[in-house]
């Protein structure tokens, strides 16, 4: 284990090195044997905490909106931030957990755990929560992201990751070829709000067989399973310039963004791809949505596994 000031840890095992940082329990570097180029928007320790693109972070409380800024929690009404453009709320507000300097409670040559203390309250959500998030690097080229969470009281929590990947370093992710092992995707509102489930078949969101992506703008959820916990499969592949990439989740929901709204620093327009595994977005306000609630007792358990050939 490496720690450079102000805080970056570097994590590597067979031809994977991973650096990670405190601000956001952020990715900001990941670089495979045999390619000149990071596989992922990089980023140092001084520019980690200006940029505003979420990039490598954990989101949390809640990760993507929350319609109106409201919902309800046995029997509470709350009044979150409406941070998205004043109408809802985004990433659990404008002081989630993507903006915090999380603590390190572990770190070792290829594992580091970050956790973060959230009080009853923060935020606008109930219940004291705890977030761990544990980056391992393992042979032969594998980073895996475990995060966990517990609560004092109920609650609604949805964590995320957000990472931009760009294989090849090339301009743009437009000939980054995707495959989503998904038969529907949730249509957005022009508040980019979830609306009913719909069938991908027929639709520019069918990506069951590989395709480019080209000039095309996605910023959806795709229906990856109908409960709050699956079980670890693989449910998305990407692919460019040699590079592959094989993403599993136990998540029910996996979110892609072509980062046509990336600008205003070192990155453009389309300079890089998210590939997010999530619960359902809104999930509060719809009852027909894998649940979101979170209680004492029962805790909050996410896996990612990222793994590079």
């Amino acid at each position: 284990m490496t720690v450079s000031a102000p805080g970056s840890v570097f994590l590597s095992a067979g031809d994977l090195v991973a650096r990670v940082h405190p601000f956001g329990a952020s990715l900001i570097d990941l670089r495979l044997g045999g390619r000149d180029h990071p596989l992922i928007l990089d980023f140092n320790d001084a520019d980690i905490a200006r940029q505003a693109l979420f990039s490598g972070a954990v989101i949390g409380r809640f990760a993507n909106r929350i319609a109106g800024g409201r919902t309800c929690v046995a029997g509470q009404v709350l009044t979150l931030e409406r941070n998205d453009a004043g109408v809802n709320t985004l990433h659990g507000g404008s002081r989630g957990f993507a903006t915090r300097v999380w603590t390190v409670e572990h770190a070792g040559p290829a594992s580091v755990t970050f956790r973060i203390d959230s009080p009853d309250g923060e935020g606008g959500f109930p219940g004291a929560v705890t977030v761990r998030a544990t980056y391992t690097v393992a042979a032969p080229a594998i980073l895996r992201l475990t995060l966990s969470a517990v609560t004092s009281a109920p609650t609604i929590l949805s964590l995320a990751h957000h990472p931009y990947f760009n294989l090849d370093r090339s301009r743009t992710i437009d000939d980054h070829v995707v495959c989503i092992a998904a038969e529907r995707y949730l249509p957005a509102s022009d508040t980019l709000v979830p609306l009913e489930p719909a069938p991908v078949a027929g639709t520019p969101y069918d990506f069951r067989d590989p395709r480019r992506v080209g000039g095309a703008e996605f910023n959806n959820t795709f229906c990856i399973g109908e409960r709050p916990a699956q079980p670890m499969r693989e449910v998305a592949t990407l692919a460019a310039g040699g590079t592959r990439l094989t993403l599993s989740t136990t998540q029910p929901g996996l979110h892609l963004y072509t980062g046509h709204k990336v600008g205003g620093g070192r990155f453009g327009p389309r300079s890089g791809l998210c590939l997010e595994p999530q619960g359902w977005p809104d999930a509060p306000n719809r009852a027909d949505f894998p649940s979101s609630l979170l209680t004492p007792g029962a805790p909050y358990d996410h896996l990612i596994e990222y793994r590079f050939a």
